[in-house]
């Protein structure tokens, strides 16, 4: 549960930030080559390292003439400690460690005609007080099923179910034999959904 709503919590940002670059294109591919997901052109999302604050200046010079921070991905007065909350000093902490990389984190824009991903790397290579830059993907939710315990279940990730579901959600004329003495056939997720054995076999025997 915690996982969802760190994913949906991300997703939110990521949306409410996009509606700022609205002017940036939308970049589908890279030399070539589809990306897996859109990204926005002459934006980048960057983490400065924990030393910044040291070499903020430093790191200001050479290549970061070029761009310019449109947005913090975290700022101070959204730090849990300045909320209203009835976490215990352990939660706290525990928060707050999750906190400090995003508050090292920004969104900018920048002047030069390159590809995000080139440019990316180039700002990686060139200035020393960045840890991350990588381009700002815009990313979509994917169709996901009605079952309630779905998050509890692991291995629908494990097998990347949600993204199999965005090609299809599948369809009632494909039937699925299964093996098993031991079905629940009253179970929610089988009951009125079992295929008539007769049905099943002539289905079967038409596909051969």
């Amino acid at each position: 549960m915690k996982k969802l709503v760190v994913i949906c919590f991300l997703l939110l940002i990521s949306q409410s930030l996009w509606a700022g670059f609205m002017n940036n294109k939308i970049l589908y591919e890279y030399k070539g080559a589809k990306l897996s997901a859109p990204i926005l052109s002459n934006v980048l999302l960057i983490r400065y390292k924990p030393t910044f604050s040291a070499t903020k200046q430093k790191a200001i010079g050479g290549i970061s003439s070029d761009y310019t921070i449109i947005d913090k991905f975290l700022d101070e007065s959204q730090k849990i400690r300045n909320r209203a909350n009835n976490f215990s000093e352990e939660k706290l902490k525990a928060i707050e460690s999750a906190e400090e990389p995003l508050l090292r984190t920004f969104i900018i824009e920048y002047k030069r005609n390159m590809h995000p991903i080139d440019y990316a790397r180039k700002l990686l290579k060139e200035n020393y007080a960045i840890e991350i830059a990588e381009p700002y993907y815009i990313y979509q939710t994917l169709a996901a099923p009605n079952d309630p315990m779905f998050i509890e279940q692991s291995v629908f990730e494990t097998i990347r179910a949600v993204e199999a579901y965005n090609i299809s959600i599948g369809s009632e004329d494909i039937v699925i034999g299964i093996s098993d003495n031991g079905t629940d056939q009253s179970h929610p997720d089988l009951a009125g959904n079992i295929a008539e054995p007769k049905m099943a076999l002539i289905m079967m025997a038409t596909d051969m």
